[in-house]
């Protein structure tokens, strides 16, 4: 079995990228929107990497619905600031 490297960018609280071995995607999460840019058709579906990045897909828009959600309570937080439980609970309720 070969390696797989996978990174995710998160460039605000609704645009992602999402790099598996070099191949690039956007995800886009916001009110009314969700999309996957840059795969499709049998790449997202008959491949190992397009299975992947479809199962990343959903959990990265939930990252992204916990990041805006401690926004509102703390916009100056990054990803090792301590928040308040009240913005933990929110994050939390997202992800899970």
């Amino acid at each position: 079995m070969t390696t797989m490297k996978i990174e995710i960018e998160f460039e605000n609280s609704y645009e992602a990228v999402l790099r598996v071995d070099g191949r690039e995607m956007r995800v886009i999460s916001k009110p009314g929107e969700s999309r996957l840019d840059g795969i499709k058709g049998a790449d997202l579906d008959q491949t190992l990497g397009g299975i992947i990045v479809g199962r990343l897909w959903t959990k990265i828009s939930d990252f992204q619905q916990a990041w805006a959600a401690v926004g509102e309570f703390d916009p100056e937080a990054d990803t090792w600031t301590v928040i308040s439980e009240e913005a933990a609970e929110a994050a939390e309720n997202r992800i899970f």
